[in-house]
């Protein structure tokens, strides 16, 4: 009779977020004018050759640097001093074969998935001790891209090009037992897509995740399209749509690199494709929005630095970045945040 009442409950709610998705209307955001926000620089006793993705774990602000050694560079949060560095590639103790910025969370551990691997980590004022035993996450659908912590035990990830079919975007993974679950029906901001084969169809949907586990909310930002979601308990709660000056082209970066507190979403927005940017990375300064968890915009900041991957601390109030200017291979960037609900 459980397992009944079970299978019940599950139909139940996947018709009512299928016909959900149908039903929620594309909301327009258009920017009010930006704020120029004034960065302070860092010079620190480490140099950050090729960092792009900061991290804040309690107390400390942990910097990926894409190096061959010294992968993850930890500094006091406070006063940026450097601490220490773990992890380099390879195959032996405290080696890492091959980690995705994308897939790390810190929340209670700060935990790294390299390959199909979860470790978990304490970062101390000493050193990053493993803490528990590794656990493996694997699915049917391919590599494991946009690994995001929803619970103790529940992971949100992308469907990948390994399914059956293209037509759910997420999968909900149980790490204990490995169960599985794919929700979120696909949709394509372009019907010329749908003509395409599984794997243009895929990668037109390339996105940055960011989720909020104490709400069970999570929020999608499109690389190609200048289109966003906010999900809610597996359900489509909002579709937004910037109202961009640009017109879309396949070369065009729009969002990049979300990164959220309980409070909050953060994200960059590029519009600009990879030859604009490096061909004067010194000017580029790309906005960083603010949104609360109703998909409401909150901030629109302009920063004034080549800035390719940021933090903010859990009290909503500092913002952490980094650059891949030769003249910032040692410098880290900090901003203080005044952020007030409805301001727009």
């Amino acid at each position: 009779m459980r397992k009944i009442l079970s299978l019940f409950l599950f139909c139940l709610i996947f018709i009512i977020s299928c016909d959900y998705d149908k039903t929620v209307k594309i909301v327009e955001i258009q920017f009010p004018n930006a704020k120029i926000i004034n960065m302070e620089r860092k010079i620190v006793n480490t140099e950050l050759y090729r960092p792009s993705k900061i991290f804040i774990y309690k107390d400390k602000l942990v910097i990926y640097d894409n190096m061959n050694s010294s992968l993850f560079k930890v500094f006091d949060c406070n006063d940026l001093t450097y601490k220490y560095s773990f992890g380099s590639i390879g195959q032996g103790p405290n080696e890492f074969a091959f980690v995705v910025p994308e897939t790390m969370n810190s929340s209670t551990y700060f935990e790294i998935l390299d390959k199909n691997k979860l470790y978990y980590f304490s970062i101390t004022d000493t050193g990053a001790f493993q803490v528990v035993s590794p656990k493996i996450v694997i699915h049917q659908s391919g590599p494991i891209n946009n690994l995001k912590k929803m619970s103790d035990s529940i992971y949100l990830f992308e469907n990948g090009l390994g399914a059956d079919r293209f037509d759910k975007e997420f999968i909900l993974y149980n790490i204990n037992d490995r169960t599985n679950r794919e929700f979120g029906n696909v949709r394509f901001f372009d019907n010329s897509v749908k003509a395409q084969n599984k794997e243009e169809q895929y990668f037109s949907l390339s996105k940055f995740m960011t989720a909020n586990p104490v709400n069970n909310k999570f929020a999608v930002f499109y690389d190609k399209y200048p289109y966003f979601k906010i999900l809610s308990s597996e359900i489509l709660s909002g579709l937004y749509h910037i109202d961009s000056k640009i017109q879309h082209t396949d070369f065009h970066h729009h969002f990049s690199r979300p990164f959220s507190t309980d409070k909050y979403i953060y994200v960059m927005w590029i519009e600009k494709s990879d030859e604009e940017i490096m061909a004067n990375m010194s000017d580029f300064n790309p906005l960083i929005l603010i949104f609360d968890w109703n998909g409401n915009l909150i901030k629109n900041y302009r920063l004034d630095k080549p800035i390719i991957a940021f933090a903010v601390n859990d009290s909503n109030d500092k913002l952490y970045a980094v650059s891949l200017l030769e003249d910032d291979i040692n410098a880290i960037y900090t901003c203080d945040l005044n952020i007030s609900d409805n301001e727009y």
